[in-house]
This record gives structure tokens, C-alpha cells and sequence, in this order.
């Protein structure tokens, strides 16, 4: 069974965080430590953190242990979802197993169409597996993200407890992926992320991913890196909360969508309010899942 916590006031709206690769749910702690109307569910994947003893496969075994875990944990589907990186890809898979499940999602530090330089990813993935295990290669890991001093200390933390052999697996299937699939049958509303320090190509995948599905914002966030959510944690709470709750999203985002051309906007996006979707506490699986 995957390692999950759960926190925030239970007549809150359900929201499930999937953290990046070696790192673990504890990733989103400092983040819900700003938000007061979600109720949040983390789940350590695969391969992970205090779930590293179960294998990590592929993206649906991953997406399908999730979903039992975090009902599990709720007694009901969570209403969002949340990923960062490595998370990001499990929420899109998420989203394709379920078009109509989730009411909104955030996905954030993801590719979509054929990944540059891909060629060297492989045998760096082999070296990071490798290099996982150890403290000084976390450490340099944390300094390249940006992470705050208090951050880092957790991450290197999380980091060591990573399988070495989930590593090399994961991130080779990250590099086989040459589009997210499904995106134009999601029925929620969808807000693809990156940060302003990221590389070029993740920046423009927001917006190719937002100009395919229905409902959908692009965003860059100033002056922050891949692991931003551990750079800003208020900003990350700020925005999380604000588009599972259907408001104004934070005014230092850069956003995008379709009315602005997919030009940066000066304007407050607010995203439609939430669907009334009756919530599903009965513990019984309901027949989708």
C-alpha cells in the first residue's frame, strides 16, 4: 500500500498532490502549511520515499495504485489533482483515465512532444539512479532546484530513500513520452504550469497543452526554477487553492489563455467556479474506478 497523509479541514474541497521524482509527499508540507479551505491528500509513489519498497512499473500501474490509495485515505475520490514534474506526468494519466472524474487540475514541469537532447537522458538516468543514494548528490540536486536552506535539508532527506532502481525506469519512460494523450476530452478545467527558469521547451508545453484542452490556462512563474512550489511555497499555496476553489489566481503569475491570444495578460484570470459535483463519502468504490 502507497504511503499517503491527509490534511486541511474535512468539509473542504478534496486535493490530490503527487510530488516530482526522488523526492517524497513531504514535499508539499511547507506548501499546505498556507492554505486553509483545501483538504489535501499526499501519496508518496512508487519507488519512494516511505513507499520505496513497492516497485515503480510504468505511468498506469502508477496512476491506478494512486487512485485506490488516495480513496483509501478519503473515503472518496479527490475532487483535484495537483502534479509537479514526475507527478505532473501521473496526473496527466490520471486525467486520461478519468476525463470526467476530477474537477480541476494543476500540472506543472512537464513536457509535451518530443523531449531535445534525449538522446543523453538515458545514460544520465542510469548515473542518477546511481547517484541517488547518496547525501552530496542530493545536495547538489537541491542547489541546482533553488530550494530554500530548510527546503533542501528535507529534500536530501527524501532523496536517499529513493529506489536506485526506480530511477533509471521512470526517467526513461519520462523520455519516451512524445505528447500528452487525451488532453482534448478532460472536462474540468486545467491550468499547465512552468517556471520562468525553466528550459524553453517545458515553458512553451504549457501553452501547447492548454490550446488542446477545452478549459485551460497557461502560466509562468517569474523568476523561478523546475521545483518552484520549494522556492515560493506561499505563491505555490496561493495557487493551488485558488483553482480548486474557482478564484482569482495570484496576480504574480504570468497567464495565458486563449482570449489573450495566448499572449501574457495584465488582467485577474478567475477560473469558473467549482462544478456542485456531490462528493462520494460512502467508502463504497464508486463504479468508474
Amino acid at each position: 500500500m502507497l504511503k499517503t497523509f491527509v490534511s486541511g479541514p474535512a468539509t473542504g474541497p478534496s486535493v490530490l498532490f503527487l510530488h516530482g521524482g526522488g523526492t517524497t509527499s513531504n514535499l508539499w508540507r511547507e506548501v499546505l502549511s498556507d492554505t486553509r479551505a483545501i483538504r489535501a491528500v499526499c501519496v508518496d509513489m512508487p519507488g519512494h520515499g516511505d513507499s520505496n519498497q513497492i516497485a515503480w512499473v510504468d505511468f498506469p500501474t502508477t496512476a491506478a495504485l494512486i487512485e485506490q490509495a488516495a480513496f483509501d485515505a478519503l473515503g472518496a475520490h479527490p475532487q483535484h489533482l495537483v502534479g509537479l514534474s514526475l507527478g505532473g506526468y501521473v496526473a496527466a494519466e490520471l486525467m486520461q483515465r478519468q476525463p470526467d472524474r476530477y474537477e480541476s487540475v494543476v500540472i506543472t514541469g512537464i513536457h509535451d512532444g518530443v523531449m531535445p537532447n534525449r538522446w543523453i537522458m538515458r545514460p544520465l538516468s542510469k548515473v542518477t539512479g546511481r547517484g541517488v543514494q547518496y547525501r552530496w548528490f542530493a545536495g547538489v540536486a537541491a542547489r541546482a532546484l533553488g530550494l530554500k536552506d530548510d527546503v533542501k535539508a528535507r529534500f536530501i532527506d527524501d532523496t536517499v530513500r529513493t529506489s536506485p532502481d526506480a530511477v533509471p525506469l521512470f526517467l526513461d519512460q519520462v523520455c519516451d513520452i512524445e505528447g500528452i494523450a487525451g488532453l482534448e476530452h478532460y472536462r474540468g478545467r486545467a491550468l499547465y504550469m512552468a517556471g520562468a527558469r525553466e528550459h524553453g521547451f517545458m515553458r512553451a508545453a504549457t501553452i501547447r497543452m492548454a490550446k488542446r484542452t477545452p478549459d485551460a490556462i497557461a502560466a509562468i512563474v517569474p523568476k523561478r526554477g523546475h521545483a518552484w512550489p520549494g522556492e515560493d511555497a506561499n505563491l505555490a499555496a496561493r495557487t493551488f487553492e485558488a483553482h480548486a476553489l474557482g478564484e482569482p489566481l495570484p496576480r504574480e503569475l504570468d497567464l495565458m489563455t486563449a482570449t489573450t491570444n495566448w499572449q501574457k495578460s495584465d488582467a485577474t484570470v478567475s477560473s469558473p467556479p467549482r462544478r456542485g459535483r456531490p462528493r462520494n463519502h460512502s467508502g463504497l468504490s464508486d463504479p468508474a474506478h
